[in-house]
């Protein structure tokens, strides 16, 4: 079965003073505070959940016991970042599980789509095409809508290639992952080495597909005060659905 975790650990200091007293998954939203839209979403998947706890960790494992018990608290003890966060889940994950950043936030459920175009042992982003509405930043790659193949390679664009944006905060990963993390931090000895470096260095290798599925409406990497402004006015203009 698959699993599902969310990294919840960050200290979120570009947010201000904020993120001192309150942590940046837990911010209001209409409709419930940035990490119930995932669990909400996860809990209609079927999905066993882990949340990844570390800064103000006791916050927010109240507000997971009181409304979700049934989610698995996994502590971070290492604060570093993406990629460390995964690395805390080694013990505790059996299978190839959806990773999902708690400071992300959807404006549709994807997590369905996810699962059912995931291929076993595969990486399985969200992308988007350049240009759309979605508030923050991500990274360029390339896609191949045909066979759904990602590339993080810019340098080498077949012509069935087109340039995409990829959701650096939600996809699903092999349990392989873990392994591949520390290899990659040990070959280009970048001990601290996050997310995009490792992917990077799993394509160089072949050590893993990278594959994407489209997004259908917009996304949001909530770095800034502003940024979660921003996705508190859309909600409140469109409310949604889910």
């Amino acid at each position: 079965m698959l699993e599902a975790a969310i990294l919840a650990a960050g200290t979120g200091s570009r947010m201000g003073p904020q993120s001192d007293y309150v942590l940046k998954p837990l911010s209001p939203l209409p409709g419930g505070t940035l990490i119930d839209y995932h669990i909400r979403r996860l809990l209609k998947a079927n999905t066993p959940t882990h949340v990844v706890c570390g800064h103000l960790g006791d916050q927010l494992a109240r507000h997971v016991e009181r409304h979700y018990p049934g989610c698995r608290r996994v502590r971070q003890r290492k604060l570093g970042n993406a990629a460390d966060g995964v690395l805390a889940l080694e013990k505790h994950i059996k299978s190839d599980f959806l990773v999902v950043h708690g400071d992300h936030f959807i404006s549709y459920n994807p997590f369905g789509g996810l699962i059912s175009e995931h291929e076993t042992e595969c990486i399985t982003f969200l992308v988007e095409e350049p240009g759309g509405r979605s508030i923050g930043y991500g990274q360029k790659c390339l896609f191949d809508p045909n066979t759904k193949t990602v590339s993080l390679n810019l340098n080498e664009r077949p012509s069935q290639y087109n340039e995409m944006t990829w959701v650096d905060g939600c996809m699903i990963l092999p349990r392989t992952i873990f392994g591949f993390i520390l290899e990659a931090r040990e070959k280009i000895s970048k001990p601290l080495a996050d997310m995009d470096i490792v992917f990077s260095y799993i394509e160089d290798k072949k050590l893993a597909q990278l594959r994407g599925i489209v997004v259908q409406g917009w996304w949001a990497n909530i770095n800034t005060a502003d940024d979660l402004y921003e996705v508190q006015r859309r909600l409140f203009d469109n409310p949604l659905a889910d």
